[in-house]
């Protein structure tokens, strides 16, 4: 795994037995920190409840059509989760879709209707 930031600190914090002061270390708020680029909002009804749906498994906000899932936090178990709240909410796609097209506007382009009858589409 690559870590997504190094925050250099000039010493670790230390308990007074020496051990390491978890608790004390800084805080660092990748989601925010990663955005670099211009929000470009959801138009479409499909791209604003997916925008929805990664804010609410996130935590984070706003949601650009330019953003990754994964370069938010997102990761395997939540990308399950994201299809399993998108099918409640009448969209259907793969968890392969999540991989395959990241980014809010590929997601939003892939995603279909569920259909009424029940079926589940598999690509």
């Amino acid at each position: 795994m690559i870590p997504a930031a190094i925050i250099q600190l000039k010493a670790l914090p230390r308990l007074s037995n020496g051990k390491l002061n978890r608790h004390a270390l800084p805080k660092w708020d990748c989601a925010n920190e990663l955005k670099t680029h211009a929000v470009v909002p959801p138009q479409t009804a499909t791209e604003k409840l997916l925008a929805q749906l990664w804010q609410e498994l996130l935590g984070v906000t706003p949601i650009s059509l330019t953003d990754s899932f994964f370069s938010l936090g997102g990761d395997s178990i939540l990308a399950i989760r994201l299809v399993s709240r998108a099918r409640a909410a009448g969209l259907t796609f793969a968890p392969k879709d999540v991989f395959l097209y990241p980014t809010l506007a590929g997601l939003a382009k892939v995603a279909q209707p569920v259909h009424d009858a029940g079926e589940v589409v598999c690509r």
